[in-house]
């Protein structure tokens, strides 16, 4: 659904699924460049510093922990890349616990200690209702944060130090 909304905003669009028939599914309404199956946290390992967005809509709500993701996805962010994710959220003092739906929940504090922990930068944290499931109301997160861009100075460089650098 995600890949629908992104399809005529982005150059060249990427999807990622473990499962053979969303791959399937998704390959049919010809949305992406390139579809992949594989493990989400696999797939981002790979990579390095080549995407500039990353998103993740109901897909974090299967993963459980969020730091291995995270490990996964910063290294494949270029700097100043973004990420943008929702979140099942609860109240409680637990990072994460497991639904009857099988889906998973997440603490607000420990996501946002998680999304800074690894080294973003967050620009949105927003607590709303993703959905209704069978009338109740199941409470989420929206993030996104960015990856800090590179910023490379030399002495010579930082305004009152002199000096000389030998490269």
């Amino acid at each position: 659904l995600m890949g629908v909304r992104l399809r005529q905003k982005v150059d060249y669009l990427e999807g990622i699924d473990i499962s053979a028939a969303m791959i399937a599914e998704t390959a049919r309404k010809k949305i992406y460049d390139r579809l992949d199956k594989a493990e989400l946290v696999a797939a981002l390992s790979a990579r390095r510093a080549d995407a500039d967005l990353v998103t993740a809509a109901d897909v974090f709500i299967y993963c459980g922990a969020l730091q291995p993701v995270l490990a996964g996805l910063v290294p494949a962010l270029m700097p100043g890349g973004l990420v943008a994710f929702s979140l099942e959220a609860h109240d409680g003092e637990e990072a994460v616990f497991l639904r009857p739906s099988l889906r998973y929940a997440h603490g607000i504090k420990a996501t946002r200690d998680a999304v800074v922990l690894a080294g973003l930068d967050i620009l949105r944290f927003e607590s709303v209702v993703l959905r209704l499931d069978r009338g109740a109301p199941i409470n989420g997160m929206l993030v996104v944060a960015r990856k800090p861009p590179v910023n490379v100075s030399v002495a010579n460089d930082i305004p009152g130090v002199g000096g000389d650098v030998a490269a």
